[in-house]
């Protein structure tokens, strides 16, 4: 139901970095539904980065959610 997706490319580089700063964040809550909370973490963890603050490298990872009507 959950999905975090990228824009554009993005650096493997930069993706060694906001891969395990998500899963951190989304295995702290214990919950699937805090994935955007998670995701945004990451990104605040790349922008956060002197090397990866240029938003090429977090403003392309999206979330999207499945929503039933």
């Amino acid at each position: 139901n959950h999905v975090v997706a990228a824009l554009w490319p993005v650096s493997d580089v930069a993706s060694g970095t906001w891969i395990p700063a998500f899963y951190k964040h989304l295995g702290q809550t214990g919950n699937a539904e805090q994935s955007a909370f998670a995701l945004r973490q990451a990104q605040l963890s790349l922008y956060r980065s002197p090397h990866y603050r240029h938003p090429f490298y977090w403003a392309s990872l999206v979330h999207f959610r499945r929503v039933v009507f």
